[in-house]
């Protein structure tokens, strides 16, 4: 029995089998996807770190996640939240989300007035290579929480990879910023 339990979670990770009615990305521990996806001008790494076991105010349980941007290292950075915890994309890759509508997650500012976009997918790779879909909407936060959604309506998402992302630009935030985010899941 345990053998067919750990083949079925191994495809369902793999992208073999499609994902239920919800996909809860992000809420409580234990964390079902790394935040594991740092990008930026430079890579990233420098600039942005990411403690997805904050709690520091979350939005609903017993944790959120909080990046902060160190505008002074890096022009952007950003994070992705990964289906198979790097950057691997293509067809039947990460998970099929077919039948979702709608990507919805909680953010909020350290401060309010942060500017960041948020999205989902990967987009094409030096190859040419990409997730099935992607998108993303660029929000001005409060220091409250507020709901956000992403319409996921007449997408194709058979393949993806890239769950969830956030990006912080230094030409939007010249001073850093530090956002926090909660409740990621596909309906």
């Amino acid at each position: 029995m345990k053998t067919i339990i750990s083949v079925l979670t191994l495809c369902l990770l793999a992208g073999l089998l499609p994902a239920s009615a919800e996909t809860v990305v992000y809420h409580e521990i234990p964390l079902t996807y790394p935040w594991s996806g740092l990008m930026g001008s430079d890579g990233g790494t420098d600039s942005l770190t990411v403690d997805p076991f904050s709690d520091e105010d979350p939005h609903s349980g017993d944790i959120c996640a909080r990046a902060t941007y160190d505008s002074s290292a890096e022009a952007w950075a950003g994070v992705f939240v990964q289906a198979t915890g790097d950057w691997r994309r293509g067809p039947g890759i990460g998970l099929d989300l077919t039948g979702s509508q709608t990507l919805s997650f909680a953010a909020r500012g350290g401060r309010g007035g942060e500017v960041v976009t948020f999205g989902y997918g990967y987009e094409p790779d030096r190859n040419g290579v990409a997730d099935s879909a992607s998108d993303d909407m660029k929000v001005t936060l409060t220091d409250g929480w507020r709901e956000f959604a992403i319409d996921l309506g007449g997408r194709d998402l058979s393949s993806i990879s890239g769950l969830f992302s956030l990006r912080l630009d230094g030409g939007d935030n010249p001073e850093g910023a530090t956002i926090y985010v909660d409740d990621i899941r596909y309906t």
